[in-house]
């Protein structure tokens, strides 16, 4: 089982800097599990990102500096709505790339194309 010490020293062996992640006693890590058939249709999935809550506009502000100096963000749509509202309110020149997640995420995201996010999902269509 992967916990939030196993996951930073992981991605240490990548050169991913994780220093600077949000880590909080006796919360768990996000969680997504599915159930494909064959074909690769998913068939059930369960998820728990609970924890997405804890990022709130106060841990934005406090990591106000490294985002603006981050040559990107990447952003998850569990995040809530007036989280996500302020990141891109607040932080016009940083570069976010976000990962819609689901189609259902990805539309309380719409409002924000015409602030040049760019979505997974849209770089997938893309891509030749």
């Amino acid at each position: 089982m992967f916990t939030v010490k196993k996951i930073i020293e992981e991605s240490r062996l990548i050169d991913l800097d994780m220093s600077q992640a949000l880590v909080l006693e006796n919360a768990s890590t996000s969680i997504y599990l599915s159930i494909m058939d064959e074909e690769g249709d998913m068939k059930l999935a369960l998820s728990d990102m609970d924890i997405a809550e804890r990022i709130d506009i106060d841990y934005i502000n406090k990591n106000a500096r490294l985002i603006r100096n981050a040559a990107a963000v990447v952003v998850d749509a569990n995040l809530n709505q007036s989280v996500l509202e302020y990141l891109f309110s607040n932080f016009k020149d940083v570069k976010f790339f976000v990962d819609t997640v689901s189609a259902a995420k990805a539309m309380k995201l719409k409002i924000y194309w015409a602030m040049s996010i760019q979505s997974s999902l849209t770089e997938l269509k893309l891509k030749p």
